[in-house]
Formats: structure tokens, sequence, C-alpha cells
């Protein structure tokens, strides 16, 4: 065959070859980023926003945290060892001690830990229960039991967007005149701060993450409970 027609043949086989790719490629592309394990990455990328950049690069996240606020991790402590941890942290007379948890109901195994606990916690005069509203109709509110003499009127729960894969950016100090757990906090420690809070009742604020736990005065409920320091 003559020079020409060999490069016109060899021509229209790199064509099809390079269709057939680029195709494949194509339909190669779909079918993975429409896998459901995608779907994480997928919506985590989309919740990012340039506030998430400001956060990490201005703010200093090696900073210590220098304010009134200690927080104490309670483990998995029994009833009976909360009872313990707090009259020790009240030693120590804090304007204010916030348990976020709920004591739902009594414990039928342990009716000494409930009752050492009832006398701790209405034992003094500055303690936070919170309870998780329901602001929908049709939702159902969860409370600490009444058994233990503390009332549970502040909201602990925040629903974002997407509370699976998107951050929490707001909450809502105050919504139809309830205290969120921390407003009620700052009720009890400064009622001039909660004040102006209250004033602006239903609008929401923007959450400014810093830092991590280290940043912050933290202990161990074992550390409050056996740590010498602490006696």
């Amino acid at each position: 065959l003559p020079k020409h027609k060999l490069r016109r043949n060899h021509s229209l086989e790199y064509f099809i070859i390079n269709l057939f790719v680029f195709a494949g490629i194509g339909l190669l592309s779909l079918v993975i980023f429409n896998l459901a394990i995608f779907n994480v990455f997928t919506k985590a990328f989309a919740d990012f926003t340039f506030t998430d950049i400001y956060y990490t690069n201005i703010l200093n996240t090696n900073e210590i945290y220098n304010g009134p606020v200690a927080l104490v991790n309670i483990q998995n402590k029994t009833r009976g060892e909360l009872a313990l941890l707090l009259n020790k942290i009240e030693e120590g007379k804090p304007k204010v001690v916030g348990f976020d948890v709920l004591f739902l109901k009594r414990n039928e195994k342990d009716p000494s830990g409930d009752s050492a606990l009832k006398a701790s916690l209405t034992g003094y005069k500055n303690i936070v229960l919170p309870y998780v509203a329901s602001f929908d109709e049709g939702g159902s509110e969860r409370r600490s039991s009444d058994y233990f003499g503390v009332p549970s009127y502040s909201y602990m729960n925040m629903i974002g967007l997407d509370s699976e894969y998107s951050t929490i950016r707001y909450y809502y100090p105050y919504q139809n005149n309830i205290p969120a757990f921390t407003s009620a906090l700052l009720e009890k420690y400064d009622p001039r701060i909660s004040g102006k809070l209250r004033k602006k009742d239903g609008e929401k604020r923007e959450i400014r993450y810093f830092g991590n736990i280290q940043n912050f005065c933290n202990f161990s409920s074992d550390d409050v409970l056996f740590d010498p320091r602490f006696n």
C-alpha cells in the first residue's frame, strides 16, 4: 500500500483508541465518585467555609486559656463516685458547677449510689443540670429524674444542618426564653453577662472554636479525687 494510506489508517486507529480510553476514564470516574464510601468526603468538603482558614491560621491555637473555667472528665464513674467527686469539687467553692449529663432514671442495682448523688446535688445551690429540649412539634424531651431534686432547665442539644457531617457553627444562647446549658452557667456565674444575652432571645451566635482540650484547664475525675494537690 502507498505510505500516505498507511498513515491515514494508523491515524484513524489512534483516534479510536484515544476515544475509548477517555470514554473509559469518564465512566470509571462516574462510578467511583458516586460510591457511598465517598459521600463522607464529599459532604465534609461541602461543609468547608473560609472561617475554617481564619480559625486555623489567624488565632493562636497554642495559647493557653487562662479564664475561670475548669473542665473535669467524669469518665465512667458510678453515681456514688460522682457524689464524692462533686463534694470534692465543692470544697474549692466554685461559683457554679455544671453536669453535662442526664440522670434519666434511678439505678435499681445501686440505690445507695443514687441516694448519695441526690444528697450531693441537693446539698448545693450552684448546680446546673441540662436536658434535651424539643423545639419542634412531635419531638420528645429528656430530663433527669425528679428524684435527684435539681430541675433540668437548660437545653444541651444543638442541631446543625446535617448533624452527622456538618460542623455546628452557631447556637442560640436563649430560645423561647429557655437558656442553653452555657447560658444557664453564666446566669449563676455572672447575671450581668447572661442578662445581655437574654435580651436577644432567639438570635443565633457564632461559635468561635479555639484550640483543643490541652489549651484548657482540665482534669480527670481521678485527678480531683486522688491527687494530693486537691486536698
